[in-house]
């Protein structure tokens, strides 16, 4: 019994090495805009932000995805202002791999939000949450030789700070 474990455990390495060396790996880098929602766009104006992201291919039409990065966004308020710093994990399907290649995406994760306000009277108040988002979107792809120009929106649905979201950025195999 335990011989047969040992072999099973040693195969079921042996198998996700092989998988992981079929795999491409990608990372890359995004800035972008975030044009607040529904309420929030009430609130908040247009924001800044940028994203580090990492791709993991399943096969050649689907990517595993993984995300971290930070958008600000300022108000009509002096003083006040509003944050995400989103941690997201997702996936990317692909349509025809070509040198421009559109895709889907849709991501689940946690965004830490803050609003912070600083009054010259009464001064400085932040308050902070942790949210579960959704996010879904599209985009493409345009190879530039060993990389990709990697284009995005996505609409992230946030509890009360739904926002869309517009990327550009770079990406590139490290495999």
């Amino acid at each position: 019994m335990k011989k047969t474990l040992l072999i099973v455990v040693i195969l079921s390495f042996l198998t996700l090495t092989i998988n992981a060396q079929e795999g491409k790996i990608h990372v890359g880098g995004q800035v972008g805009l975030s044009l607040p929602m529904g309420d929030f766009g009430d609130a908040a104006n247009m924001g800044f932000g940028f994203l580090g992201n990492f791709y993991y291919g399943i096969n050649q039409n689907i990517d595993l995805t993984a995300s971290l990065g930070y958008i600000a966004w300022g108000t009509d308020a002096d003083g006040a202002s509003f944050s995400n710093i989103p941690i997201v994990v997702g996936g990317r399907y692909y349509f025809q791999r070509s040198n421009f290649t559109p895709f889907l995406a849709a991501e689940l994760g946690i965004n830490n939000l803050s609003f912070t306000y600083d009054s010259e009277y009464f001064g400085e108040y932040s308050a902070t949450s942790s949210d579960f988002g959704l996010g879904i979107g599209g985009g493409f792809l345009y190879a530039l030789g060993n990389m990709d120009l990697d284009v995005s929106a996505k609409i992230n649905i946030i509890s009360d700070t739904n926002n869309l979201t517009v990327f550009a950025g770079l990406r590139f195999p490290i495999n």
